[in-house]
């Protein structure tokens, strides 16, 4: 699987999209970390397994909103405030 490590020195992004990939990046890692699938995390914020999926192999870089939802869920989902 590709890493955003793998690939940032490669592309030229703006700020802003950078700082989307690298706190996906994050919270990918903390969704996979504790077990979380994307089925689960997909059915909490509302979105198809699908999208999850093209966000996290970098396919498409989720807006501020999205993020923001994946976020919401995924702290719902470990029991965090």
């Amino acid at each position: 699987m590709t890493t955003w490590q793998d690939i940032k020195p490669t592309l030229k992004l703006d700020p802003a999209e950078q700082a989307s990939i690298e706190k996906l990046a994050e919270l990918s890692a903390l969704r996979i970390s504790n077990g979380i699938s994307l089925t689960a995390l997909a059915r909490k914020i509302g979105v198809s397994q699908a999208v999850l999926n093209s966000w996290e192999d970098l396919n498409e870089t989720p807006t501020p909103e999205s993020l923001a939802w994946y976020e919401q869920g995924l702290r719902q989902l470990l029991n965090w405030k």
